[in-house]
């Protein structure tokens, strides 16, 4: 049995148990850098939500041995206790004037997400694509981000232009900027590097939220911060989608092919499939405020 048999058959179940008052189907629902998970949903009549409830953990149980009907009651267990009650009031959402204020980006691979940014409104910085997002907090999904579609706008009736205007004018405030010293963001994890790292100038830069925050150093103003933080040009290295190391760069033979072997393996043995944001290293220089790849 593949994936989608197994959805299916997770979807008769549960509408079989829940009945009439829920729609319950499968979905493949495209991620990050192209990653397809496999989802069901499972929305009350008479309401505009519906929960998502990725299958493909419960998928790898059934695989391990657990009987079918185990899975559905952990499913259902979840929904029950997840589903929110109500309708979200989209009208809040179709007014830009009330959003334009919770506007930020993230950034991610644009090659591996061709096929994601289709109907995105997004801009290019290199090989990165910077993405749209509105901080949402609804009293029945409680915190969250919404993706800015190109159908968005025209419910708006603004440009892309505008929209990027009002991005950058609003993600500082939004989701602001952190920087934080490696050692502390590694914690406990760190101590029996601490004299290694303690001499070291390397910093992890994200969003307050620390998710989606890797690309922060493209808000206006940051770079110069983080410039001033270091004493002059640095490196931006790519740590996720959600943080990137940033440290102050000195031309030296045979550093560039260090930093970019040095990122690559950490995108293969450490990030997650989903998560990676990019092979390459970026160099901001002081002298002319711009960012490259190095």
């Amino acid at each position: 049995m593949d994936i989608k048999e197994f959805g299916n058959i997770i979807v008769a179940e549960i509408a079989d148990v829940l009945g009439d008052s829920v729609e319950v189907s499968y979905k493949e629902v495209l991620k990050n850098n192209g990653i397809i998970c496999h989802a069901v949903h499972i929305k009350k009549k008479g309401e505009n939500i519906a929960p998502t409830i990725y299958l493909d953990q419960y998928y790898k149980d059934y695989k391990n041995g657990i009987v079918l009907m185990k899975i559905v009651r952990n499913i259902l267990e979840f929904y029950r206790k997840h589903a929110p009650e109500g309708s979200v009031d989209v009208n809040y959402y179709e007014d830009f004037s009330k959003i334009c204020g919770k506007l930020f980006f993230k950034v991610i691979n644009f090659e591996k997400n061709r096929k994601y940014l289709e109907d995105v409104p997004f801009v290019m910085f290199e090989d990165l694509a910077l993405v749209p997002l509105v901080n949402v907090d609804d009293e029945f999904l409680g915190p969250g981000v919404i993706v800015v579609k190109k159908d968005h706008l025209k419910n708006w009736e603004i440009s892309e232009d505008e929209l990027w205007e009002n991005i950058y004018e609003n993600a500082p405030t939004a989701q602001p900027f952190t920087i934080e010293h490696i050692l502390e963001t590694l914690g406990d994890k760190g101590k029996e590097l601490a004299p290694f790292l303690s001499q070291l100038d390397m910093y992890v830069i994200s969003n307050e939220a620390k998710t989606n925050g890797a690309g922060v150093f493209l808000y206006p103003g940051v770079s110069e911060k983080i410039s001033e933080k270091l004493g002059g040009d640095f490196i931006v290295l790519p740590a996720s989608i959600h943080e990137a190391i940033v440290m102050p760069y000195f031309e030296e033979e045979g550093k560039r092919e260090f930093l970019y072997s040095m990122v690559k393996e950490v995108n293969s043995m450490v990030v997650g499939g989903g998560d990676v944001l990019s092979d390459s290293v970026y160099l901001y220089e002081a002298e002319n405020n711009t960012v490259r790849i190095l």
